[in-house]
């Protein structure tokens, strides 16, 4: 009953598919681009990001953050936790792991990597039916296409941090 009250508070009365869904999820504008959102305290703010929002969230990594991480590229930042007096993490302990034969135990390929489209499809056809990946891919890289401008931006944080920091541990 909570499920259709809540679904009918956003004026659906039938179960959606994965693109109405998030477009219904996305109207008001709160639900885009959260990794902005985040940064700049406006997650629950409806109003559109913009370019501008993106340049003040790179500017809020590069002077307020010591060091950016990236999930795909944990095994690589060694060097930054030590310089930070950080225990290194175990980098797949917070990711979604797609499930592959072999990985449960079969003989098939191994799954791909966790942050790739492959791996995305295999989670929401799991989850919702085959194919919704595909039909929704287009939809979530218009809703967060501020939130990859600056993934991209911090993937070059993190290179130049990593590069620093192995000059120093060079001695250089």
């Amino acid at each position: 009953m909570a499920l259709l009250a809540a679904l009918h508070h956003l004026g659906l009365d039938h179960r959606p598919s994965l693109r109405e869904w998030l477009e219904v999820f996305h109207r008001d504008h709160h639900n885009d681009n959260f990794q902005i959102r985040y940064l700049l305290g406006l997650k629950f703010d409806p109003l559109e990001i913009t370019a501008v929002h993106l340049e003040a969230a790179k500017e809020r990594l590069r002077r307020d953050m010591n060091a950016v991480f990236l999930t795909e590229r944990l095994s690589e930042a060694g060097c930054l936790y030590a310089a930070m007096g950080w225990k290194q993490q175990v980098g797949e302990a917070n990711m979604n792991k797609a499930s592959s034969s072999e990985s449960e135990g079969g003989d098939g390929p191994p799954a791909p990597p966790p942050d790739s489209d492959e791996a995305l499809e295999r989670y929401v056809g799991r989850a919702v039916g085959p194919g919704a990946y595909a039909e929704v891919k287009e939809l979530l890289d218009e809703l967060n296409v501020f939130d990859a401008q600056l993934y991209e931006y911090a993937a070059e944080l993190f290179q130049e941090k990593l590069e620093l920091c192995e000059l120093c541990a060079e001695g250089f």
